[in-house]
């Protein structure tokens, strides 16, 4: 489903990923352990070009691709096939929950909008949170905004979604029924 072999990033002189292989099949949860700093947010921002890679190979869905050398169309096809759900949420101030969620399934999906509501409604139920569909993220705790942010990942049924601390701003009981969800 996910290989990734010998990826590599540089910060200047500061060598961040240094020959990093990984291999993920369908239905694996994997879990990337480390210190503060040691790579792991770069390690996944590369998987989607979030962050362009040294160097390195991604075979996603039977498909390979050089990571240091993707060209528009290929870096389209990865992130149409994945869904990344931020540390620090990165929603739209300006848009209320539900419009976080439309505005990738109606602009870059091309979904028809009614066909985009329905699903951006069933995502933000699944994670507990259609009776906010109406606020917006200043109005909303860090942990609502977290759950945005999956259900945001969640609407695009992507084959891969790459989770960076993804129950860090939640609070203690809420974090089994988040995961529930994602996996």
């Amino acid at each position: 489903m996910l290989e990734v072999k010998h990826i590599s990033k540089r910060f200047g002189e500061h060598q961040v990923l240094a020959d990093v292989s990984l291999e993920v099949n369908q239905g694996d949860v994997v879990v990337i352990l480390g210190p503060s700093g040691s790579g792991k947010t770069t390690f996944l921002r590369c998987l989607n070009h979030l962050e362009k890679a040294d160097g390195g190979q991604l075979t996603l869905s039977d498909k390979d691709y050089d990571l240091a050398k993707l060209s528009k169309k290929e870096i389209l096809e990865i992130r149409r096939k994945t869904a990344f759900v931020f540390q620090h949420y990165n929603l739209f101030a300006n848009k209320t929950a539900l419009e976080n969620i439309l505005e990738g399934l109606v602009i870059a999906r091309k979904i028809p909008r009614e066909e985009a509501l329905k699903i951006a409604e069933e995502s933000l139920k699944r994670v507990g949170l259609l009776a906010y569909k109406d606020y917006y993220p200043s109005q909303l705790s860090g942990g609502q905004q977290q759950r945005i942010g999956i259900a945001r990942a969640i609407a695009v049924k992507p084959d891969v979604i790459l989770l960076d601390e993804p129950t860090s701003a939640l609070d203690p009981e809420l974090v089994g029924e988040v995961l529930s969800v994602m996996k």
